[in-house]
């Protein structure tokens, strides 16, 4: 089972090639769970905020989005709806 975008407002779950269902992006809420090898902290590299906001910068720029990093990110609703906006819905950072 899969779930696409459908339009542009819509989820479709679909199960061999025929879809069960539809859903308005409002009403879905999609997890996301991320695999990783872990290393002693010796050889671990740790992302701070800063290094997380410049990679998502340079991502928006290379989709010719205008994205300025503020300076208080965590809280600056104009920084978080556009990354909302930029990175929702099955887009692809890279």
């Amino acid at each position: 089972m899969t779930g696409h975008a459908r339009g542009a407002d819509t989820w479709a779950i679909v199960e061999n090639g025929e879809v069960r269902a539809t859903y308005p992006f409002n009403a879905v809420r999609l997890s996301l769970v991320w695999k990783a090898k872990l290393e002693t902290e010796a050889d671990s590299e740790s992302l701070d905020l800063d290094q997380v906001m410049s990679i998502f910068g340079t991502d928006l720029r290379k989709r010719k989005v205008d994205f300025r990093v503020p300076g208080d990110a965590l809280s600056d609703k104009t920084c978080i709806a556009t990354l909302d906006s930029a990175l929702r819905y099955g887009s692809r950072c890279g």
